[in-house]
């Protein structure tokens, strides 16, 4: 009875594990692909868009400070609404201002961090493969599939059935005791459907766990909030900085600004950690600076 009821779960589950691969493949090879190349994401941009992401005069000893990355893109389009600035991240970077206008459609722009001049600007938003918008679009499709919050869910719930894939695999590949050695080799001289099999066998035992740590972040990257109720059902999750509060500012109160915000970021950090970006959230009352140090944030008030 027992050996009847694995066959037929091992049947199951075969069928499973090769029918979700099918349909999960090609999503998988593209992501890999766009992950692969998002891993040199600033080395690529900066080669792609040197004019932009590249101070005229190369590295300064003293960059300008946030400020006037901020003030440069409002002299240039009055009225326009800062919302996060990227810091130089290597000899030679310039500021990466993000903001929106109405009278334009660019929503970034870089800043020379030694002259504090306008360098150029682009629609990150934008979906075309030119030079200018290639990196942009490629995060936006890794991270959305060009749709948003939406398809940062759907990806979520993917990553979920890529782990469920990855179990299936385990389970129907993991060898019996005394055949590891067996499991993970290729016989040579059989068949190309032979050879494919066992290299898909060892190459899935080798890589298991490190695919399921692929697929298991990539779940709670696109579903968050479930992926912190999960953890909490098991352990304490400490609250996230992300979505702190303050009361507005009240009249006359002065905001700490872009300056301000990043001295009080990295006196809050570790000493070892190194400022990324800025983003300014007024509707919360709070402006969050990502440290290199992934994924600590800090959260200062504009007060």
């Amino acid at each position: 009875m027992k050996a009847k009821f694995r066959k037929s779960l091992r049947t199951a589950v075969s069928f499973l594990h090769r029918w979700t691969g099918l349909v999960l493949g090609l999503v998988l090879v593209l992501a890999g692909l766009s992950g692969s190349l998002l891993a040199f994401d600033h080395e690529l941009d900066g080669w792609l868009n040197a004019p932009m992401l590249r101070n005229t005069a190369g590295h300064c000893a003293a960059p300008l400070p946030p400020s006037a990355a901020a003030r440069a893109v409002q002299q240039a389009w009055p009225g326009a609404t800062v919302g996060a600035i990227t810091l130089p991240q290597a000899p030679g970077d310039s500021y990466r201002v993000q903001f929106k206008h109405a009278e334009t459609t660019a929503n970034e722009a870089g800043v020379d961090a030694c002259t504090g001049l306008l360098l150029a600007s682009r629609d990150r938003d934008a979906v075309t493969l030119d030079r200018a918008h290639l990196m942009p679009l490629l995060l936006r499709w890794h991270m959305t599939l060009l749709q948003g919050k939406t398809g940062r869910e759907v990806l979520g719930w993917l990553a979920l059935a890529w782990v469920a894939l990855l179990l299936g695999g385990l389970y129907l590949a993991w060898p019996r005791p005394g055949h590891w050695r067996r499991s993970l080799s290729v016989t040579r001289g059989v068949s190309a459907f032979r050879t494919s099999y066992e290299l898909h066998r060892a190459a899935g035992l080798i890589a298991a766990l490190l695919l399921l740590v692929v697929a298991g972040t990539g779940f709670f990257m696109g579903l968050p909030q479930l992926g912190r109720q999960l953890v909490a059902s098991v352990a304490t999750v400490p609250p996230d900085a992300r979505a702190a509060a303050l009361a507005p500012l009240a009249p006359g109160e002065a905001e700490i600004g872009w300056d301000g915000a990043a001295a009080k970021a990295r006196e809050l950090s570790p000493t070892d950690a190194t400022l990324v970006m800025l983003r300014r959230d007024p509707a919360r009352g709070v402006y969050q600076a990502r440290m290199r140090r992934a994924p600590d944030r800090v959260a200062a008030s504009p007060g």
